[in-house]
């Protein structure tokens, strides 16, 4: 069975800075895995929580209902990888990773991508 929708308390938009506990927080729209996905980035402290939306050397899953991998990826090379190289990557699941590893190592990202099969 599905779960019903909920109605959000507050809507976040991309680029938007959120401001906790003395944090600037940065939201990214990062749709793909699922409509609305969102990786937080707090820029002074170099981390990023990406969700299950990139992984150390993956990329979240798109075949559920509403996901869209061609999207995923847009979205995570223009929005997620254009952060700064050295900030710590912490994925819903798995090992942490940086910005600049997952630029090159990433096999769902890099920019190479078209020729690795």
């Amino acid at each position: 069975d599905m779960v019903p929708p909920c109605e959000p308390d507050v809507l976040l938009f991309d680029m938007q800075i959120v401001h906790i506990l003395d944090c600037d927080i940065l939201v990214r729209s990062v749709s793909g895995h699922t409509p609305g996905g969102i990786v937080y980035a707090i820029p002074s402290e170099s981390i990023a929580f990406t969700g299950d939306s990139l992984f150390r050397n993956s990329i979240g899953r798109s075949d559920l209902p509403g996901g869209n991998g061609a999207q995923l990826i847009e979205h995570l090379r223009t929005r997620v990888l254009v952060l700064p190289q050295q900030m710590i990557i912490f994925p819903g699941h798995g090992k942490s990773s940086t910005i600049g590893d997952e630029q090159t190592q990433n096999p769902y990202l890099r920019n190479d991508r078209e020729n690795c099969h």
